[in-house]
């Protein structure tokens, strides 16, 4: 019954990861934003499945460099309403903060992709999901 599960969401992850790669949109025009479409929507998918709790994820971004003054308001919410908020949520927001800054943010938008090209400790992820992690983590690799 494990394997079973473990491939179904192996089977799901490659799907999404296809059919985003089939939809990749035209980069925006505008210089500043350095990430892709495409790219942000797999970071999301990866930070997500690297990290079980909600407060692991605003570490990881803290550990990664996000000032705190971007990262501290999503802590807070979490504290405050921790079922109505999820993990790609905080992601998706913190990165295109991140995306945004511009030039400013080059150094940060590294370092986020190197923390999950480099992940190495797949224990920390849910057991159902580490195959899945791992997939994912390695696809950066090429980026």
């Amino acid at each position: 019954m494990h394997a079973a599960v473990v491939r179904t969401t192996i089977s799901s992850t490659m799907v999404r990861l296809r059919n985003r790669q089939l939809a990749i949109q035209k980069m925006s025009t505008d210089p500043a934003y350095h990430y892709p479409p495409d790219l942000l929507n797999l970071l999301v998918d990866a930070v997500a499945l690297l990290v079980r709790s909600k407060e692991a994820v605003v570490d990881f971004f803290r550990s990664a460099g996000v000032p705190s003054s971007v990262l501290c308001p999503w802590l807070e919410r979490v504290r405050q309403d921790r079922e109505n908020i999820r993990k790609t949520e905080i992601t998706r927001a913190v990165l295109c903060h991140v995306n945004e800054m511009g030039d400013n943010g080059l150094a940060l938008r590294r370092e986020i992709i190197k923390r999950v090209v480099e992940w190495e400790d797949f224990s920390s992820c849910y057991p159902d999901k580490q195959l899945a992690a791992q997939v994912l983590s390695r696809t950066f690799a090429g980026w």
